[in-house]
């Protein structure tokens, strides 16, 4: 939310004149039908190159969770007080991987689309699945957990569900206040 209040005022300093010097209120104030589209692309390449770095360290911090949970899974085996929770790790990593794909779905439907495989998976198919699976892992965790501790490190899964939904709406969000802007340029054009 904070990217689109700072994308927000960007854009009001440069229609209202008062960027920071007057050399730059003169660049910028009126701007023509190609400095729009330069702007407009300067602002999409941005918030890609933003929304990529962003991923790349939600999907770290997804990773390092669904690791740790393996590990606590394989390592149930050896450690008697982890062996009632096993299949709940186990079904909590497939949460989160869940969680990631829906996270970079449009990412990885654009990859096979481009090597032509069909791709029949939409995006609220994975949210179903995903939250099923949250489902069972609450239902688990009411019927094993013992102190307050346990309770929130087992409702992790929950926690990324929800980061990548809001994730996924505010980058959708943005992108299509984007989509307005492009099609303002167009609706002013002659203006």
């Amino acid at each position: 939310m904070s990217r689109l209040r700072k994308f927000n005022r960007e854009l009001i300093k440069y229609t209202q004149g008062t960027a920071d010097s007057i050399e730059d209120r003169d660049d910028f104030f009126p701007l023509d039908t190609d400095e729009q589209e330069q702007l407009i692309r300067k602002f999409e390449l941005r918030n890609a190159s933003k929304n990529e770095k962003y991923l790349q360290y939600l999907g770290f911090v997804y990773l390092a969770c669904c690791g740790l949970m393996l590990l606590l899974a394989t390592s149930a085996k050896r450690v008697k007080a982890l062996t009632p929770y096993r299949r709940i790790l186990l079904v909590s990593v497939q949460s989160i991987g869940c969680s990631f794909v829906n996270m970079r779905y449009s990412t990885i439907t654009d990859m096979f689309r481009n090597r032509f495989l069909p791709f029949r998976i939409s995006s609220q198919a994975i949210n179903v699945i995903n939250i099923v699976i949250l489902v069972l892992i609450s239902w688990q965790v009411s019927e094993t957990a013992k102190s307050g501790a346990l309770l929130v490190f087992l409702h992790v899964p929950h926690w990324l569900f929800l980061i990548s939904i809001l994730v996924k709406h505010w980058s959708e969000e943005i992108d299509s206040e984007l989509n307005t802007l492009r099609s303002l340029t167009y609706k002013f054009k002659s203006a």
